[in-house]
This record gives structure tokens, sequence and C-alpha cells, in this order.
């Protein structure tokens, strides 16, 4: 079977998300399967090769062209061309969308796409303009009415499929995304420790900053708790809040906040972490905090419980799902819950060891082979 995939989500690095999701996805798939043939699809005026994976594979092939996006994309949208399942020398059986884009395919292929959420239509205020326009231009409610299969990353998005665009749910296929858990040893956490001069205690969010992550709600609600229990832990240490994360739209909202808060020196943001450094914190953090209002799957949420790090969420969308009740759930919306959960967590070393233990478990339930199987499944028509 000739299998084409775009892999768009893949021309730059650091893969975030989709960008994520994309590769594991794909590495796991192409180790599991080599019967198929997978040809991957990308356009580009500038070079990408450098961002794309280095997959050698004998079943795998790249299929690369250099026309201007703009053009290239206002043609699949308006001219329906060229068909990008026939630009792959005699066509394909089936084509693989891993995320919404401006895509013209041919009625001679299956078609699946994956839908990770339907933010932008829920929360369009989350968005800048150029961004709501995308999307409206990239039409996914019709885009998913011409596809065959979807595959949703959680129930939460294909609850919303359902109920916001009216698709039949026998045409969805919920497909967890999987866990990649980054080996890291005692060298690279001391080393961690000494870069970025950590506390003892501290409690870590990881997350882009814009309005979405509530990053601003996380600071009020902090600075109140340190207000109730000191800002000073059992051995004399500063009680800190560490945000990571690259700066996002409307970032300001967060400088906002800071002005605002008296504990000012209790906060420390930390910037973009690379990959090795953000496993060590999660590692080390005494509890991970990420109030999000909306996620079609919250990596971060199960990157923290992978490393043994007990977790604080939101019980919106797709994260209740992640965490079961092996994590505290709190309304993103309401700064003392959110404030007393942290409190909870942090004065009661017997409960962070509990939900340790348990988000450690839970955690082992997503996994990219697993993922990656169930995902052939789909791709095969089973």
């Amino acid at each position: 079977m000739k299998i084409g995939i775009d892999i768009r989500p893949l021309m730059e690095k650091p893969y975030f998300g989709v960008g994520e999701y994309t590769f594991h996805l794909l590495d796991n798939l192409f180790k599991i399967d080599q019967k198929n043939e997978y040809f991957l699809f990308y356009n580009s005026l500038k070079s990408v090769t450098e961002n794309l994976p280095k997959w050698d594979y004998p079943q795998v092939k790249f299929i690369g062209f250099r026309w201007p996006n703009k053009f290239f994309n206002l043609s699949q949208k308006f001219f329906h061309l060229p068909k990008v399942d026939k630009l792959i020398k005699g066509g394909v059986d089936v084509f693989f969308l891993p995320n919404q884009h401006f895509i013209s395919l041919s009625s001679d292929c299956y078609k699946v796409i994956t839908v990770h959420d339907l933010t932008f239509e829920q929360f369009p205020e989350f968005f800048t303009f150029k961004r709501c326009l995308w999307h409206k231009l990239v039409n996914l409610k019709k885009l998913t009415q011409e596809f065959d299969k979807i595959i949703s990353v959680s129930q939460s998005t294909a609850d919303d499929l359902v109920n916001l665009y009216g698709l039949k749910r026998d045409k969805i296929v919920v497909i967890h995304s999987g866990l990649f858990k980054d080996k890291i040893d005692e060298d690279t956490i001391n080393r961690v420790k000494i870069k970025y001069n950590l506390p003892k205690e501290f409690i870590f969010c990881l997350g882009r900053l814009e309005p979405r992550k509530n990053i601003s709600g996380l600071i009020l609600a902090f600075d109140k708790l340190i207000e109730e229990i000191g800002e000073r832990g059992d051995d004399n240490s500063l009680r800190q809040l560490l945000i990571a994360g690259s700066p996002g739209w409307l970032w300001r909202t967060v400088q906002k906040a800071i002005k605002k808060v008296k504990h000012k020196n209790n906060i420390r943001f930390i910037g973009y972490l690379p990959e090795k450094d953000k496993f060590a914190f999660y590692h080390l953090a005494t509890l991970f905090v990420y109030p999000s209002f909306y996620e079609g799957f919250g990596f971060p949420v199960l990157e923290a419980m992978g490393c043994g790090c007990p977790v604080i969420t939101s019980f919106s969308s797709s994260l209740p799902e992640l965490v079961n009740s092996a994590g505290i759930l709190v309304d993103p919306d309401n700064l003392i819950s959110l404030k007393e959960a942290m409190k909870k967590l942090l004065l009661e070393k017997e409960l962070r060891e509990k939900l340790s233990e348990e988000g450690l478990i839970q955690a082992r339930k997503f996994d990219w082979q697993q993922t990656a199987r169930k995902t052939l499944e789909v791709l095969s028509g089973i």
C-alpha cells in the first residue's frame, strides 16, 4: 500500500504541539511498519531540509517542492490544484494529514486527517486576527466533511467535532497521543540545578505565554498563596514559581499581572527550555501547575506525570482525560480554588507522594507505539 503523508508541520524547529505529535507518531510508525511505502510531502520556497527528521528507512521517501507557500496555498484553496496525492508518481492509496492545512486531494485515495482541537471555534479571542483568518480560509468544518476518517487526539475534541460540526461519531476515531520521556541521569539533573540556580522547593509551569494558558491567573493565585503561607519554605529558602515558555500573542498581559502582585521576587521567567533541561525541571519541581482554559491534548501535563511530578490542572476540555484521578483538577477561572490546590500540595508531603505514584501509573497508559499501531489500522481502513 502507498501512503502519502503531509509533513509540513515538521518544516520548522523546535517542534511544538502538532510538530511533536507528527514527529513521534511517524517515528514510531516507520519502526513498526516496513511493509507499506510512505511518501512524505512538503513544500517551502526556502530550504527546510535541515529541519526535517533524518529518517533513513527503505520504505520512506521525501517528496519536496519549492513553490512559494502563499501561491501554493491559494491555489489549493481556490483552484483545488494541484492534487497533492497526484504529485506523487503513480498516486497513493491513502493520504494522511496530521493537522489541518490548505490541501486538495483527488477522489482516488482514501483520506485521513487528525484534528487536535477546536479552540479557534470556541475561543477566537485567544487568536490574532491573522490566525483567525487562516483558520477561516482553511475551513476545517468543510475539510473534515471531505475526509473519510478523522482521528481525534482526545474524546473531548471528538465531542466538539460532533457538537460543533455535526459529524457522525462513526467517522471519528479517538487515538490518544503518546508520551515521549527523555532519559534523565543524575549528571543532567545536577547540571540543570546549577545552570538555572534552582531552589529546593518550586512550583513549575511550562507553556507558551499567551492568554489561553492562563499564566496571568496562575501568577495572581500564587501571589495569594505566598501571602497566606509565607515566602520561605521549611529550609528557609525562597518559595518560587518558575514559568518556562516562549512569549506568544498578548504575552504582555502576563507582564501586567506581574505588576499587580506583591511577591514579584518569588516569580521567575525561564524562557524557552531545551528538551533535556525541560525533563530535568519536571523531576526537580515540587509540583507542576497547568491551569489552561482549553487544550486539545496537553503534552506538558502528561510529561510531568511521566516524571513523577504531582500535577494540578484544569477540569476543562481534554485535561481530565489525561489526568483522571492522578492529579488535582481545578476551575481555571477560580483563582481561590487554584490557590487552595497549590497550598494543599505544598503543605502535604504524603499527598504529593501519592499523586506522584498515581501519575506515573496513569502516564504509562499513553504510549507512542500503541498510538502508531492504532493509526496504522485507520490508514489501512480497518
